[in-house]
């Protein structure tokens, strides 16, 4: 059974870790520290549980502070290989080990919650430019329809059409 890495102490024996599962995801948590072994490629469905009733609630632009970080190596809970200290998204706010190997990865407490909501905000900035993107079609095609409504007005009506432009023109810029 994988123990803790972070609530090793030479005067006591390791924490065990715990089996649990939210949403259909399996993860391992230590009871001591709330610290959680998950394997990677499940990380974001647990992130896409974690904020389905909350994320809609996060502001894109919010500062989010850096995670301070233990900056002490930490063994996989798994095989006891040395895991490597990467950025969440490439940024420095917060730091996950991952082991290689066993393609699994520990994130304290903290560091879960600050991935969960740097998860969130991509996820509402994605949203947001998605919805900007089909408006912005949306008058195009608003536009191009007016546009052609335009040609055909011109097409029947010859000089007539050209007049009904004009006064159409001047209607839509005020």
């Amino acid at each position: 059974m994988p123990t803790c890495p972070r609530c090793t102490d030479t005067s006591q024996a390791p924490l065990a870790l715990e089996a649990h599962e939210t949403h259909g995801v399996p993860f391992e948590a230590c009871p001591g520290c709330e610290g959680v072994l998950i394997a990677q490629r499940k990380l974001v469905p647990m992130l896409e549980s974690m904020i389905q009733s909350w994320g809609h609630e996060i502001d894109p632009d919010h500062h989010i502070e850096a995670v301070s970080d233990a900056e002490v190596d930490v063994a996989c809970p798994s095989c006891r290989s040395p895991m490597t200290r990467f950025g969440y998204m490439g940024m420095d706010l917060v730091q996950l080990d991952r082991c290689s190997a066993c393609e699994l990865l520990w994130t304290d407490a903290e560091e879960l919650a600050v991935v969960s909501v740097l998860f969130a905000r991509t996820r509402r900035r994605t949203t947001m430019r998605q919805q900007q993107r089909e408006d912005a079609y949306r008058e195009r095609d608003r536009r191009f329809s007016i546009m052609m409504q335009r040609q055909r007005i011109r097409g029947h009506l010859g000089l007539r059409g050209q007049i009904i432009e004009g006064v159409l023109e001047a209607i839509t810029e005020l």
